[in-house]
């Protein structure tokens, strides 16, 4: 932002929500899809891509077929 010159990024399918910048400048977000619970993850700043995951979806309790 500070360039404030607008980029295209490639983040992975889903919804997003909460997203916000951390100080060194990565995007912090919560995000879900249809295989993968809420969790917060950082995306790259540059390329959108998931840097890592900061707080992780509980586990979940395996069910009965």
């Amino acid at each position: 932002m500070a360039e404030r010159k607008w980029t295209s990024l490639d983040p992975p399918n889903g919804p997003y929500s909460h997203a916000s910048f951390a100080p060194d400048g990565t995007i912090l977000v919560l995000w879900e899809d249809s295989t993968h619970p809420p969790q917060v993850i950082s995306l790259d700043a540059a390329t959108g891509v998931p840097a890592r995951t900061l707080l992780p979806a509980p586990a979940v309790a395996p069910c009965r077929p």
